[in-house]
């Protein structure tokens, strides 16, 4: 089970956005009918959505990161409210 989702959420950020909806359904359902994931696990949906947060957290808490020099400069807001 573990691999196959890894497999396809590890270069998900890539080409997720990319997919319509119905080819969304297909891939959960491929996981659902393989017995791979449980039901209420299979949304896939959520799980390359959070495949994506921890990149990016990756990316942001590691200036060594290789994406890091890609990423804005940080700014500094300071609000004096009075």
């Amino acid at each position: 089970m573990a691999v196959i989702i890894t497999k396809v959420c590890c270069a998900s950020s890539g080409w997720w956005r990319f997919t319509s909806t119905a080819v969304r359904q297909h891939l959960e359902a491929f996981l659902y009918r393989s017995r791979l994931c449980p039901p209420d696990e299979a949304d896939l949906t959520k799980l390359v959505e959070a495949a994506d947060d921890t990149l990016f957290q990756r990316i942001i808490s590691n200036d060594n990161h290789v994406l890091f020099s890609l990423l804005p400069p940080q700014s500094d807001s300071h609000y004096e409210l009075r």
